[in-house]
C-alpha cells in the first residue's frame, strides 16, 4: 500500500476524508489527487488489495470486445420455424433413459467429447431435487435452487469468456414458447446462436454456484446414440454439484461440498440448429425485383450494463462504501443505416455507409452529498429525474423502514441521455466521464485496472446497496471479488438491497443484440415487383398482385370452384404474399363472410390465419370435407395487410381413396345413437377411444341439420375448450364433416372428452387411422 504526507493547505483537505491518514500523504499538489489517494487507501483497508487484472467489470463495455458475428440467444419460440428446422421437444421415455445413463458413478473421469456447433438447440431434461452435506455436515438442501444458471464457451470474446444460455435458472427452464403457425409448444427450449465454439477450447459449458459465488465446470458429456439408438444425433450434458471455499476463507466450511462423481444433478440436452431460410422446404419462392431502396436507420445494441458509482465522499467511514452514489443503465449503441429487402433480409445502405456511436445513459439512483454529471451533459444528475431535485436529496436508495438525517425521496424515473463517441474503438462504458464536484475540488470518476474503483460494471437488473450499507454486507462476495475476481452479483442479500419495482423491465432485461428500426422515408421509395416461382409439384390457381388493405369486400379475391376440382383430403393450398408487419388472411366457402373449421389448426377460429410478417408462403391442409366445400363453392380471402401474389395446390399427400375424398381406409365406430347436441355433458366419450389415434387420424362426424346456426365443439369432461371441429350456418351435403387431430392428440388421450354444439343431431363419430 502506497503511504503519503499531507502538508499546509492540503492537510485541511485530509480531516475532511480520515484525519488519521494526514500523516500518510506525501507529494499532492491538488485537493482532488488527495481526495483520490485517501479513497484507494481506505477501500484497501476494508476490502483488500485488488487484483492485478481486476477490470471491474469493465473489459467486455465496449464495441472492440464485440466481433462482427455477434454472439446471441434467440427467445423469438414463436417465430423459429421461418429461419430454423423446428426443434423437437424432450419426452419423458427419452428423460428416463438419460438420467439412468448419468445416474452410474464415474469416479474420477472428466469429459472427453467437444461440441463445436456454432447454433445449437440447449433443451432442459432433467432437474434434481439432490441435497448433499457441507464440510460442518449441514444439509445444503434442494441444490437445484444454488444452481442459478447454465453457461457455454464462446470464442466471441477472449479464452475465458462464457455465455448465459437464457431462461435455464435454478435447475430447471420452464419457458413456454408456441409456434405461431403449427401451435406446437415448445418447452423448456433456448436456441444459441453465433456461439463460434472452438474444437480445442476447454470448458465448454458450466454452471454457477451460489454456495461458493463460483462458475463451475463439472460436466460430463454422453452421445444420444451411446444411450439409445433413437436418440442418435442428440448429445446430453450432465452436471456434479459440488462447491469450495475461496483461497484464504478456509474457515468457510459452509461452502464446502464433495463431488460425488454422478453427473445427474442437471441434465440438459443438445442438439445442432439447422438454418432453413424463410419459408418452407416443400413449396417455391418468391424473387423480388426493386429498382428503388427502403431505407431504415438500424439502432443496434451491443452493450448494456448498469454502472454503479461512488462520489469518494466520507471514504474514512466503511458504510459509506456502498456504491448507490449514482447508478445507472448504459447501452452502447451502433446506429447506421440499412436496406431492408422485401423477403426480411438486409443489405448496406451504399449510399451513406457511415456509423454513429453512442450511449443511451439512463440514472436510477443518485446520491445527496455531491453534485455529479456527466461530462456531456449540462446539468447535474439530480435534475435529470422527474421532478429534479436538489443535489442534497437521496433519490432511489433509501429503505422507507428507516429514519435518514438527509432528504430522499424514492420511486423517481429518470430522462434519458445520449452520450456520444467518435468512433467505435472509443465506444465504451469506461470512456463515460462522470465527474464530482465537492466543496473543495472537482474530479473525475475512475475504474482502473487493479486499482480501487470509483466505479463498478455489473449486469442489467443487478440491486444496488441500500443508503448508508456497506457493500459487504449487501453482497457477501464482494471481498473475493476484489481479489479473486468471483462475480458476486448473483448472491445478494435481498434485505440490503434497492427493490426494482420502479425500473422499467426493459432496462432490467439484458438488452444485448437487440435493435429498432427507424424508416427513413426521404431517402426510401417503394416500387418493387415480386415473381413467384412455385415448386414443381403445385398447380397455380390464381395469380395477381392484390392489397389486402382492410376487410372490405372490394379487396377480397374470388376463386372459382372449377379450379379445385381435383383437390381432396391430404391437398395443401398455398398462399405466397409479402407482408412487412402483422397480417390476416379469412378463408371462406364461395361468396360468403361465413366459413365453417376448415380443420387445419394453424388457422385460428377455424378460418384465419394470422402471422408478424411473410416473405414467402403460408398453407391450409384440406381434409375430406374442407375438400368437398371448396370443389362445390370455390373459395373467397378477405384480409389486411397483406399482398397476395399467387394462390396454388400440391396434390402430393392428397389421399388416393374414391371421389368422395374420405380416408383411404375404414373408419372405427367409437360411438353411434341420435343426439341432438346442446352445451352439455350428454354426449361423452372415453379418452381410451383414441389410445392408438395418431396426429394424422380424422375424426368423423355424422349427423342431421337442425336448422340455424350449427356448430361441433369438443371439450374436456372439466369444460376446458379443445377445439371448434365446425362452425357454419351450412351443413354439408354428405351429412358429415371431419376434424384432423393434429396438435390436439395428447390432450385428447390425455382427458376424457364432451361433444357439445348447436344445430346438429349426432348419428355417429368414426376415428380414421
Amino acid at each position: 500500500m502506497k503511504k503519503y504526507l499531507i502538508t499546509g493547505a492540503l492537510a485541511l483537505v485530509g480531516m475532511v476524508f480520515n484525519t488519521s491518514c494526514q500523516n500518510d500523504m506525501e507529494n499532492y499538489s491538488s485537493p482532488e489527487e488527495a481526495k483520490k489517494a485517501i479513497f484507494a487507501e481506505n477501500f484497501e483497508k476494508f476490502y483488500g488489495t485488488p487484483n492485478p487484472n481486476q477490470d471491474w467489470g469493465f473489459a467486455d463495455a465496449s464495441l472492440a470486445s464485440v466481433t462482427a458475428t455477434t454472439r446471441a440467444h434467440n427467445v423469438n419460440g414463436n417465430l423459429w420455424y421461418q429461419n430454423w428446422q423446428r426443434p423437437v421437444n424432450v419426452t419423458s421415455d427419452e428423460a428416463t433413459k438419460v438420467l439412468t445413463a448419468f445416474s452410474v458413478k464415474r469416479e474420477n473421469q472428466t469429459n472427453a467429447i467437444t461440441i463445436n456447433w456454432n447454433n445449437y438447440w440447449v433443451h432442459q431434461v432433467h432437474q434434481s431435487n439432490n441435497s448433499y452435506y457441507n464440510g460442518y455436515g449441514q444439509n445444503t438442501g434442494d441444490i437445484h435452487t444454488k444452481m442459478n444458471k447454465i453457461i457455454a464457451y464462446n470464442t466471441s470474446g477472449n479464452s475465458n469468456y462464457y455465455e448465459h444460455v437464457n431462461n435455464f435458472n435454478d435447475g430447471n427452464n420452464t419457458t413456454v414458447y408456441t409456434d405461431d403457425e403449427t401451435h406446437q409448444e415448445y418447452i423448456g427450449t433456448t436456441l444459441m446462436l453465433n456461439m463460434g465454439t472452438s474444437a480445442s477450447a476447454n470448458n465448454q459449458f458450466g454452471y454457477h454456484n451460489t454456495i461458493d459465488s463460483k462458475d463451475h465446470f463439472e460436466y460430463f458429456i454422453i452421445a444420444g446414440a451411446d444411450i439409445d439408438a433413437s436418440l442418435a444425433g442428440y448429445y446430453y450434458v450432465g452436471f456434479d454439484f459440488c462447491a469450495s471455499h475461496p483461497a484464504g476463507q478456509e474457515a468457510n466450511k459452509n461452502m464446502d461440498v464433495a463431488r460425488d462423481w454422478i453427473y445427474n444433478d442437471w441434465i440438459v440436452r443438445i442438439s445442432p440448429a439447422t438454418h432453413v431460410g424463410s419459408g418452407g422446404s416443400t413449396g417455391g419462392n418468391i424473387n423480388q425485383n426493386t429498382s428503388s431502396t427502403e431505407v431504415y436507420t438500424k439502432q443496434h445494441v451491443l452493450v448494456h450494463k448498469w454502472v454503479f458509482c461512488e462520489d469518494l465522499g466520507s471514504s474514512s467511514n466503511r458504510r459509506d462504501f456502498d456504491y448507490n452514489d449514482l447508478v445507472f443503465d448504459a447501452r452502447i449503441v451502433d446506429e447506421y443505416k440499412i436496406i431492408k429487402n422485401a423477403d426480411g433480409t438486409e443489405s448496406a445502405y451504399s449510399a451513406d455507409p457511415t456509423h454513429r456511436y453512442y450511449a443511451k445513459l439512463t440514472p436510477l439512483a443518485a446520491g445527496g452529498e455531491y453534485e455529479v454529471w456527466f461530462n456531456q451533459s449540462n446539468q447535474p444528475i439530480h435534475s435529470l429525474f422527474v421532478p429534479s431535485t436538489a443535489n442534497n436529496v437521496l433519490i432511489n436508495t433509501c429503505n422507507s423502514s428507516l429514519d435518514y438525517a438527509t432528504p430522499h425521496t424514492e420511486g423517481l424515473a429518470a430522462q434519458t441521455i445520449i452520450y456520444t463517441f467518435n468512433s467505435r474503438s472509443q465506444a465504451s462504458l469506461s470512456n463515460i466521464n462522470i465527474f464530482v464536484r465537492s466543496s473543495t475540488a472537482t474530479y473525475e470518476l475512475t475504474a482502473n485496472t487493479g486499482e480501487a474503483p470509483h466505479k463498478i460494471c455489473v449486469p442489467p437488473g443487478t440491486r444496488w446497496p441500500y443508503e448508508r450499507t456497506d457493500i459487504t454486507e449487501a453482497y457477501s462476495g464482494f471481498t473475493s471479488y476484489v481479489e479473486n475476481r468471483v462475480d458476486p452479483w448473483n448472491d445478494g442479500v435481498d434485505e440490503k438491497l434497492y427493490p426494482l419495482n420502479n425500473v422499467p423491465d426493459s432496462l432490467k432485461t439484458d438488452q444485448y443484440n437487440q435493435y429498432t428500426y427507424i424508416k427513413d422515408t426521404q431517402n426510401s421509395s417503394s416500387s418493387t415487383t415480386y415473381d413467384v416461382t412455385p415448386s414443381s409439384s403445385e398447380t397455380t390457381i390464381w395469380t395477381g398482385n392484390n392489397d389486402f388493405i382492410g376487410w372490405d369486400g372490394a379487396y377480397a379475391v374470388e376463386i372459382p370452384a372449377s379450379s379445385f376440382s381435383e383437390v381432396g383430403a391430404g391437398t395443401v393450398i398455398r398462399f405466397y404474399g409479402v407482408a412487412s408487419g402483422y397480417f390476416q388472411v379469412k378463408a371462406t366457402y364461395g361468396n360468403t363472410w361465413d366459413a365453417s373449421n376448415l380443420g387445419d389448426s394453424r388457422w385460428s377460429d377455424g378460418c384465419v390465419y394470422s402471422n408478424s410478417s411473410l416473405s414467402s408462403y403460408f398453407e391450409l391442409t384440406l381434409n375430406a370435407t374442407t375438400a368437398a366445400n371448396f370443389k362445390a363453392n370455390g373459395m373467397r380471402l378477405w384480409g389486411t395487410n397483406l399482398k397476395l401474389l399467387r394462390v396454388t395446390y400440391d396434390n402430393t399427400n392428397k389421399s388416393t381413396s374414391g371421389s368422395s375424398g374420405g380416408s383411404s381406409s375404414s373408419g372405427t365406430e367409437i360411438w353411434s345413437g341420435s343426439k341432438s347436441i346442446g352445451f352439455n355433458l350428454e354426449l361423452l366419450i372415453s379418452k381410451d377411444k383414441f389410445a392408438n389415434a395418431t396426429s394424422t387420424s380424422v375424426i368423423r362426424f355424422h349427423g342431421t341439420d337442425n336448422g340455424g346456426y350449427k356448430q361441433i365443439w369438443l371439450k374436456t369432461e372439466g369444460w376446458q375448450n379443445i377445439v371448434c371441429a365446425y362452425a357454419s350456418n351450412d351443413w354439408p351435403s354428405s351429412n358429415y364433416v371431419d376434424l384432423t387431430i393434429g396438435d390436439y392428440l395428447s390432450t385428447i388421450q390425455s382427458n376424457n372428452i364432451t361433444i357439445q354444439g348447436a344445430g346438429v343431431t349426432i348419428t355417429k363419430i368414426e376415428l380414421f387411422p
